[in-house]
């Protein structure tokens, strides 16, 4: 998935459909959205739609302290945009974020060999823009 951003509002892009120039898209029950959004079953703790594709400015790559995250899902308790991020130990490596450092900003299961988790507010990353990839995302 790919964060993304639309008309000011945070969503996780599930893919695009180059055809019906469509891209889909997920965020909490909680979180701004738009007319027509779905629950996904079969919890429902998640909403998904579609939203114009010329519309979406796409984030391929976010990263916390310097390091590569990737987002997860959305926290489905809140509205504000925040992320379960997942923070792989040779992207904290490279990126000289030591794993005391990532203990230290309350990263969970550091050092253990699946990735650290957090939840992280959206304002808390940077966020670097561009195209979304071709094919599946």
């Amino acid at each position: 998935m790919i964060l993304c951003n639309v008309g000011g509002k945070w969503f996780l892009s599930t893919g695009i459909n180059r055809l019906e120039k469509v891209c889909w898209v997920r965020c909490s029950p909680q979180m701004p959205h738009f007319d027509g959004f779905q629950p996904l079953p079969p919890a429902g703790a998640v909403l998904y739609g579609n939203v114009p594709l010329q519309s979406v400015t796409f984030f391929p790559e976010m990263q916390f302290r310097g390091a590569k995250v990737n987002p997860e899902f959305w926290k489905s308790d809140s509205a504000e945009p925040i992320l379960q991020c997942r923070l792989m130990g040779w992207d904290a490596h490279s990126a000289g974020y030591s794993h005391d450092e990532q203990v230290l900003d309350g990263w969970e299961r550091v050092g253990s060999g699946d990735g650290a988790i957090k939840w992280v507010h959206v304002d808390e990353l940077e966020k670097l823009e561009g195209p979304p990839p071709e094919g599946p995302f």
